[in-house]
């Protein structure tokens, strides 16, 4: 496919925009989504349901995030499936307004995520608190939405789908360590995404998700190191066994930016 530009992304954001607001059931969509999101301070770690299931599949894929989850709802019909949104900490949505090519901006492109998350409750406890913190290592905050609608295609260049190929998604938002413009240890970075990741992972199974659609957090914009956040991830996932049918990581690629992908599949499999 032909590149698309920046000019274009926007236009892509912009239509959806006008979708989420046209369409009646997207709109219901939404106000029902807002009302469901629920916040949890890093401290607020919720009880995790009984292990449903004998194990737990761990699989890697090339995939981006939504096609990725789609893709195991057409093999799960009736199971829940989670997606991880690789937030910015102070901007609803990261830079999706200006064009911006990361992971949660392709997932505010192709749903109706953005209008979820820009509410004044979720600035108030989320985004403003990240703002006057003024520390681009975040913290382990998160939000969760249930049922949010996937109305475009998960491609290069998103375009409407038709209400009768629609899915919902539930949606876990947390912020990565932004270490472009900070330095840490690889020990101090594998600190803190071992305590964060582990605050999502409680809060995805508390909800009671069953598919759960993670990647490599962090190690794209906000440059972790791939190699330690992989075995972050080695490390926890024993510790959720069977909260989970599978655990999926989309870690989207082209053919030369394999990096990312390539130190996942080492290590964890």
């Amino acid at each position: 496919m032909a590149y698309v530009t920046r000019d274009e992304m926007i236009d892509i954001f912009r239509d959806t925009e006008s979708f989420c607001k046209t369409d009646e059931n997207l709109r219901a969509a939404i106000n029902e989504s807002i009302k469901a999101t629920k916040f949890y301070a890093p401290d607020d770690y919720p009880p995790i349901p009984e292990r449903r299931f004998k194990g737990t599949a761990i699989s890697l894929t090339k995939r981006r995030t939504l096609d990725a989850a789609i893709s195991m709802q057409r093999r799960y019909l009736e199971l829940r499936i989670a997606v991880h949104n690789f937030a910015s900490a102070t901007n609803p949505g990261g830079g999706v307004r200006h064009g911006s090519r990361a992971q949660e901006e392709a997932i505010c492109r192709c749903t109706t995520l953005y209008p979820v998350l820009n509410t004044d409750a979720n600035w108030k406890k989320f985004y403003s608190v990240n703002r006057e913190r003024g520390d681009s290592l975040h913290d382990d905050a998160c939000l969760y939405t249930p049922e949010i609608i996937v109305c475009k295609s998960d491609t290069d260049k998103p375009a409407r789908l038709p209400r009768d190929r629609w899915d919902s998604v539930d949606v876990v938002t947390i912020a990565a360590p932004n270490l472009r413009n900070q330095t840490i240890s690889d020990e101090e970075l594998f600190a803190l995404q071992e305590k964060r990741i582990r605050h999502m992972f409680t809060v995805v199974a508390h909800h009671g998700a069953e598919i759960f659609v993670t990647g490599a957090f962090g190690c794209g914009a906000f440059q972790n190191n791939p190699e330690v956040v992989a075995k972050v991830y080695k490390k926890i996932l024993p510790e959720f066994e069977g909260c989970f049918k599978e655990i999926v990581f989309a870690i989207y690629c082209r053919p030369n930016e394999t990096q990312n992908f390539n130190a996942f599949k080492r290590i964890l499999k």
